[in-house]
């Protein structure tokens, strides 16, 4: 489905609510549809089904104040190894074991005998999200609209797994070393209930409630080289493959009482199903990674190390609810025509440190 036809269906959607009277007027771009309580003022409801839209056409959802399911990306940018885990990010700095065909190749030559590293790793994830409260505006006291400011809740996410194991190989001025490390390992589960915001026009605005689940895992293998210049300084140069995996659903629902949108909570029952999204990726790419190491005097050294981050392509499906007459049946998904690429930080540092007197052998 292009462009065109999606904006086309749009349309068609947008006259069929119209009709059923949940627009004001049929030209609204499903940007926000409006629901007249039995008493009170007009509240407009956000129809975020724009979202999806906005995954094809970026200028109309950013023309809009709707929030959009974000997945808080949690990496592994710490250094593996128990040792490198205990001196930070200063191991770049040293690179003088088998961890270092991923901390900083360049370190690789210090090692004068074949070596095998493994570590197992437990990780504990706390990512917020958005669970409720107001985008701007003052709240009214009414029903759920009671907090100032936004509303965070926590995801908790526990898992343990083999985080990395290398091989490295020594020659004379050089060194080579493979090894697999895992980036990436969350999964974050948020709901989004009673988020208000102003209209502009003495109105009050609820965000239709959200339900989202987002999985990321991302795996690099890599073989990594070394050479020394000098007694005193190396450098090291590696190639990175990434296999990413990434998924963010996001499901839309009415809230229970469809009569008290101020104040109704969500039990995110199916037969209040509005609308869903999904974007996923399943996808292969491959870096660089680049690493110098100088050992100024017997009390200092410097390395530096650069590595490109992975990229994914995602694409998406929408799937239909039953709340509302959508012009398809319940539960149809739609393929979104399109292809974006998500891009993964870069990640680079420039260290100096103070060896131990056991590293100043």
């Amino acid at each position: 489905m292009n462009k065109k036809r999606w904006q086309d269906g749009l349309r068609l959607i947008e006259r069929e609510w119209y009709r059923q009277g949940v627009l004001k007027a049929p030209s609204m771009i499903l940007a926000r549809s409006s629901i007249q309580r039995p008493s009170g003022p007009w509240v407009l409801v956000v129809i975020a089904a724009l979202l999806v839209l906005g995954a094809i056409s970026p200028q109309v959802a950013s023309a809009q104040a709707v929030p959009q399911p974000i997945l808080t990306t949690q990496f592994s940018f710490s250094n593996p190894g128990a040792r490198s885990l205990g001196l930070g990010g200063a191991f770049v700095a040293l690179a003088d074991d088998a961890t270092a065909a991923w901390a900083n190749p360049a370190g690789l030559v210090q090692i004068m005998k074949p070596e095998i590293s493994a570590e197992a790793r437990y990780w504990s994830y706390s990512t917020p999200f958005v669970a409720g409260g107001r985008v701007d505006g003052e709240p009214t006291g009414i029903g759920l609209d009671t907090t100032a400011g936004v509303r965070t809740g926590t995801s908790e996410f526990d898992t343990t797994g083999l985080a990395f194991l290398s091989f490295v190989y020594p020659g004379n001025r050089w060194c080579l070393a493979v090894y697999r490390h895992v980036l990436a390992n969350l999964q974050v589960v948020g709901e989004t209930e009673g988020l208000f915001t102003d209209d502009g026009d003495g109105g009050v605005v609820r965000f239709l409630d959200q339900r989202n689940h987002s999985v990321m895992d991302v795996i690099s293998y890599g073989v990594s080289g070394a050479y020394r210049l000098s007694d005193s300084f190396s450098v090291g140069a590696g190639l990175v493959y990434y296999d990413t995996s990434v998924e963010i659903q996001s499901d839309l629902y009415f809230w229970d009482d469809l009569d008290d949108p101020m104040g109704s909570g969500t039990s995110y029952l199916p037969e209040h199903f509005v609308l869903g999204q999904t974007l996923f990726g399943d996808d292969q790419s491959f870096g660089l990674s680049a690493g110098i190491l100088w050992r100024i005097s017997q009390r200092w050294s410097v390395g530096g190390r650069y590595r490109q981050g992975p990229e994914a392509r995602m694409s998406g499906q929408a799937r239909a609810g039953s709340i509302l007459d959508l012009g398809v049946p319940p539960g149809t998904v739609i393929d979104f025509d399109f292809e974006a690429i998500a891009e993964m930080p870069d990640n680079y540092c420039l260290l100096y440190t103070s060896p131990s007197p056991r590293d100043r052998s």
